[in-house]
């Protein structure tokens, strides 16, 4: 995996707001991502900031599916 040192907790806690635009993008995406799983038949249930990390460009990975 990876290394993302950032997680959308810390860009919430450094920015203290995202603009509109910004959060649309990334609930899409993350929502892209759980659907996907879902239609492996895998269902994370336990999404929060935290496990959402940020790559160098901003996009989201979903972590901690604890499989």
């Amino acid at each position: 995996m990876e290394y993302l040192p950032n997680s959308l907790d810390r860009e919430l806690l450094q920015e203290h707001h995202l603009n509109p635009e910004r959060v649309t993008d990334l609930i899409l995406k993350i929502c892209d991502a759980l659907q996907y799983a879902s239609d492996q038949g895998i269902v994370h249930r336990d999404i929060k900031p935290a496990i959402i990390l940020l790559d160098p460009l901003g996009v989201p990975k979903v972590a901690d599916f604890g499989i």
